[in-house]
């Protein structure tokens, strides 16, 4: 499954709670870390946005995350392996598309 997340959503370096890519040094050094309640400094994380798409889905409702079910087609290229998908935009829009990728092999082809 694709999803398109912010990049605010995530700790790059692992010390914020909340936040995607939490490491244990933040869990263990929020404030009060004894008397945390369970699952204190895990909220956010990718099976949370995963629980909110489908529960959208359930209502008949367009996910906010997940790739799938939010554009009219979206595309695995051929021979490409499973790590690839082109997204097809079915208006005319003027923006400015920003995407960032961050991993150890990423290719970012922008047709035009």
């Amino acid at each position: 499954m694709w999803m398109l997340l912010e990049r605010v959503r995530f700790t790059l370096d692992g010390l914020e709670c909340n936040k995607i890519g939490v490491s244990y040094e933040a869990f263990n050094g929020q404030p009060n870390f004894c008397s945390s309640p369970f699952w204190s400094c895990l909220h956010n994380q990718l099976w949370n946005f995963r629980e909110a798409d489908l529960n959208r889905i359930s209502r008949n409702q367009v996910p906010l995350y997940g790739v799938e079910g939010r554009f009219e087609r979206i595309n695995q290229h051929p021979n490409a392996g499973i790590h690839s998908f082109s997204i097809g935009i079915t208006e005319v829009l003027n923006t400015n598309l920003v995407i960032e990728l961050s991993a150890n092999d990423v290719e970012y082809v922008y047709q035009r």
